[in-house]
């Protein structure tokens, strides 16, 4: 069990400031997914869902319509990451279907190439967003170290919501 101050702040009970919520320009809040305004949200979704015509390019249209407009209410500025990544994705799933389809010697080594390059991307995203800062800290003494003139700097990125659920 855990004893004293320094240890309940570890397990996250009482003591020590909690962390600011983040606010938008306006001064609103993200919708949290354990808050009331989200529960009105997926109280308004689901019944919209059921009630459209069961044509999956209708209901997923209002699902990707709100999974923009959640993601949106939490980093609006990094929108356009999740947006490429979604449409890059997209093209290269087309593409490995399209080689299926059309068959041939070729199609297993280019449906692992295409594949391949999905995994990629979305590895590089995860990388580049989470771990660009870690990588440049780390090398700059040494590069220091070996009297290298110029340093990799070291960017303060803001990491999109959900990165690590949609790359892996």
């Amino acid at each position: 069990s855990f004893r004293g101050v320094g240890a309940r702040r570890l397990a996250g009970v009482g003591g020590g400031p909690r962390p600011r919520q983040r606010r938008d320009a306006r001064g609103r809040a993200p919708v949290s997914p354990l808050s009331p305004e989200f529960a009105f949200f997926l109280a308004a979704l689901l019944p919209a869902y059921w009630l459209l015509p069961r044509r999956p390019a209708l209901q997923n249209a209002l699902l990707l319509a709100a999974s923009l407009l959640f993601f949106w209410s939490w980093t609006p500025a990094l929108l356009w990451v999740l947006v490429a990544s979604a449409v890059a994705d997209f093209f290269l799933a087309q593409g490995i279907d399209t080689t299926r389809a059309a068959g041939g010697d070729a199609a297993p080594a280019r449906m692992r190439l295409l594949l391949g390059a999905s995994v990629l991307l979305n590895v590089g995203e995860l990388c580049w967003f989470k771990y660009e800062g870690f990588f440049a800290a780390s090398l700059n003494p040494m590069l220091a170290g070996l009297g290298a003139s110029a340093l990799l700097p070291v960017l303060r990125l803001v990491v999109p919501v959900g990165l690590s659920f949609r790359a892996l």
